[in-house]
């Protein structure tokens, strides 16, 4: 590009004058080649190289010393282990299935919440719904009267309810007997209470 072209340029651009005479000084004064210096490149590059192959061919000539080394400081193992060691871990195995065991454990968990059954029979304990429990603690706070307080804080009633609606009788528990439908006296019963 030549200096009148510039001058040109910078001109519709609308420079102020001076700053074209310190370009114009700055064109004659010679300027910086646009070309890349290849050889510093060419030297880095050359050097990367060069430590990349003396690195391997070192690693390649060392890894027989430590290979020995190694078998010295550790025998070999018995060839009888494999035909006759223990592969497997003794039973139980924890946890061979977390996912099963998480879904059968949140099923045993379900079927406690919402079925009738035995705590203590013995005592004559039993576990109701919790659907049917929360009916029963809203009933009995709706009622005027005494309210003698609970094990948990519940105003129980010592007169004799209705029986509870009847329910599906839902799948024991594994290794559970069925429990029986108990009566509305045996579901509010605690220990050492009245009932």
């Amino acid at each position: 590009m030549s200096t009148e072209a510039t001058r040109r340029d910078h001109l519709e651009i609308g420079r102020d004058p001076e700053d074209l005479q310190a370009l114009e000084q700055a064109i004659a004064a010679g300027h910086e080649e646009d070309v890349v210096q290849t050889r510093l490149l060419n030297r880095a590059l050359t050097v990367v190289v060069g430590l990349l192959v003396v690195g391997g061919a070192v690693a390649y000539l060392i890894q027989p010393l430590f290979t020995a080394m190694q078998e010295k400081e550790y025998p070999p193992a018995n060839p009888l282990a494999a035909t006759y060691g223990r592969s497997e871990p003794p039973a139980p195995r924890l946890q061979v299935d977390p996912k099963l065991d998480l879904y059968e454990h949140r099923l045993a968990e379900e079927r406690v919440l919402t079925t009738y059954g035995w705590v203590d029979r013995e005592k004559g304990i039993v576990r109701i719904p919790i659907e049917r429990a929360i009916d029963l603690i809203v009933e009995r706070a709706a009622r005027p009267g005494p309210r003698p307080e609970g094990r948990a804080g519940v105003a129980i009633q010592a007169q004799p309810e209705a029986q509870p609606e009847a329910q599906p009788e839902a799948a024991p528990a594994p290794g559970e007997e069925p429990a029986p439908q108990p009566e509305e006296n045996d579901a509010t019963r605690q220990p050492g209470g009245t009932p």
